[in-house]
């Protein structure tokens, strides 16, 4: 579809079109590197491990070029479903200091809050 809206404007559209995907792919790719690459140094704290990491990125960035489509979106989404596992584990061991911290906040009135019920005995650090 966009495509089709792109192939209206004439003469230019489809140039438009290659350059903005050709932008976002790229700017896209540098980026999760780049987040990846200081996840994995924070993780492991080991330069051989980031190298480790440089080398399976770009083996994944040339697979999933070559590879067909359907397998590529089918390994983002079952990557991306992995993903549940820290932020829930992550969610599960900050559970109180996120409630502590909210009721730090309220009683703090730097909300709309006042009541004291709301707040009691919140651990301070």
């Amino acid at each position: 579809m966009t495509q089709t809206c792109f192939s209206q404007i004439p003469y230019c559209g489809r140039y438009i079109l290659a350059f903005a995907i050709f932008a976002f792919a790229s700017t896209t790719l540098l980026g999760w590197f780049y987040y990846g690459e200081q996840c994995v140094r924070f993780l492991f704290k080991k330069e051989e491990a980031v190298v480790i990491y440089k080398g399976l990125y770009v083996l994944c960035a040339f697979l999933g070029a070559m590879g067909s489509l359907s397998l590529v979106w089918d390994f983002s989404s079952f990557a991306n479903g992995l993903m549940v596992i820290p932020n829930v584990i992550s969610l599960l061991l900050l559970n109180k200091l996120v409630v502590a911290e909210t009721k730090k906040y309220l009683w703090n009135k730097r909300l709309a809050e006042n009541d004291p019920e709301c707040v009691s005995e919140v651990p301070f650090r």
